[in-house]
């Protein structure tokens, strides 16, 4: 069996308020919900609200893999990609595996 995956999204808030960038990560959860192997999610906002950390767990590697090509996924999350294309904040994506897994 495969491996759990986490991904870890930062958001680093530029030209776009809290209350803003912070509703567009709730609407995209139901999206996130419906893709298979996903285990769960968790949002985090550091003090002063300027970096917000999004924790989504899946069931392995490949179930994040596909959700990355869904259509939904993609239509959900273009709000936030606006918003990045236009310089409103700065994203980064990083995977992890368990550090006991096999490399």
């Amino acid at each position: 069996m495969n491996p759990a995956c986490t991904v870890i999204v930062r958001i680093a808030r530029i030209e776009v308020d809290s209350e803003t960038l912070l509703r567009e990560m709730r609407a995209m959860l139901p999206t996130l919900e419906r893709q298979e192997g996903f285990l769960g999610a968790e949002t985090l906002v550091r003090d002063g609200n300027r970096e917000v950390i999004h924790i989504v767990r899946w069931r392995d590697r490949g179930c994040y893999d596909r959700c990355q090509a869904s259509p939904e996924l993609m239509v959900a999350g273009l709000r936030l990609l606006e918003m990045l294309q236009a310089g409103a904040l700065n994203m980064t994506v990083e995977v992890y595996a368990p550090a006991d897994a096999p490399a």
